[in-house]
């Protein structure tokens, strides 16, 4: 896979799915005279005009669908601009979306409840809300129970939480670009110049060189939300 090929099926999805705009996706308006352009927002209606196809979308802040032409947007990944890409590239970023790479509750897992110790074989799951039977039904989130086993090798048991922290991107960006977006934060984010991606998060550095500070994914979208 190409980073060009992963950038797509995280913009449209697996499966055969064209290379439209569709409703639920969210773009930006990047031509055209009467939307601004950079305007972005999720597309909830689509139909046909005597000058082609034409798009309303749901904009932050507007109590009312804002209309366009097809041809005058772009679809954007979330936290992107049409343009910028992960620090981590698109490839990385494709694999951390697949739930088969992150330690996710399965059925026929069996977990303890960390709270009463309750123990039994999960039969149900629905992202990371669970059901279990130990014996009688028991229902919890992924973040309340480890999963437990005994190793092949020695027979020893071992347990280990899941992975309940959603994948975040963070857009590859100039220095002076995130000196002044996150200027406004407290120190040491406001130091913050760039990102290495690095196991289960992120290594934030300083103009010199050095690191900041490290950040798990679940911190990037109050990151992102504070630009």
């Amino acid at each position: 896979m190409t980073e060009d090929e992963a950038r797509i099926a995280l913009l449209m999805g697996v499966g055969g799915i064209r290379l439209d705009v569709q409703k639920g996706h969210e773009v930006v308006v990047v031509r055209g005279q009467k939307v601004p352009k950079g305007t972005r927002g999720i597309v909830r209606w689509m139909g046909d005009s005597d000058f082609g196809p034409r798009l309303g979308i749901v904009v932050p802040g507007d109590n009312k669908l804002t209309y366009t032409y097809l041809k005058n947007v772009e679809i954007v990944y979330p936290g992107f601009n049409p343009g910028e890409q992960p620090v981590e590239g698109w490839i990385r970023l494709s694999q951390r979306n697949n739930p088969s790479n992150r330690h996710v509750p399965r059925k026929g897992h069996t977990v303890k409840h960390r709270e009463t110790g309750v123990t039994g074989n999960v039969f149900w799951v629905d992202g990371d809300r669970l059901g279990f039977k130990a014996p009688h039904t028991v229902w919890a989130d992924a973040s309340e129970v480890d999963r437990v086993w005994s190793d092949s090798r020695t027979g020893s048991p071992r347990s280990e939480s899941y992975d309940t922290s959603c994948p975040h991107a963070i857009p590859l960006r100039p220095s002076h670009v995130w000196e002044k977006a996150l200027a406004h934060l407290p120190a040491p984010f406001c130091d913050i110049r760039s990102f290495e991606r690095v196991e289960n998060g992120y290594r934030a550095m300083g103009a010199d060189g050095k690191v900041v500070c490290t950040m798990p994914d679940a911190s990037v979208p109050q990151l992102l939300a504070g630009r």
